[in-house]
């Protein structure tokens, strides 16, 4: 491990493969700062997080939770397979600008200006993600 980086960006570098093996998650910034960098994800499908941002096979491969040979094939698949890996990785770079501050509070603001028009009730969907 590099360390304490003041500036992690300068060791990241380009992206390679990125793993996220969580049994649970909420919102896993880790995972969308790695779409961010161009890095390939193999992640496990828990409840909420891996699949608010990863399209299955298109930004991203996930596995099920604990299945530690599926992830190990996964990652051996990533790693053998540079057009694949270099696919997700841009498909995840464009992903991660779904999530990025602009947009999530461009959509914010679209609600809020939805629910002052009206156009909005307490049974409607709020946010839906793009």
């Amino acid at each position: 491990m590099p360390g304490r980086s003041v500036n992690p960006h300068d060791w990241v570098g380009e992206g390679g493969i990125f793993a996220l093996s969580s049994r649970y998650e909420g919102f896993p910034n880790v995972l969308s700062e790695a779409l961010a960098h161009g890095f390939a994800i193999a992640t496990t499908r828990c409840d909420w997080g891996p699949e608010d941002l990863i399209e299955q096979g298109r930004s991203g491969l996930m596995v099920p939770v604990d299945d530690a040979r599926a992830m190990a094939a996964t990652l051996e698949r990533l790693w053998g397979d540079e057009v694949l890996r270099l696919r997700l990785a841009q498909e995840g770079v464009n992903r991660a600008e779904l999530f990025c501050q602009n947009a999530v509070l461009s959509r914010w603001e679209d609600v809020v200006r939805d629910v002052l028009d009206g156009r909005h009730t307490h049974e409607d969907p709020v946010i839906a993600t793009g």
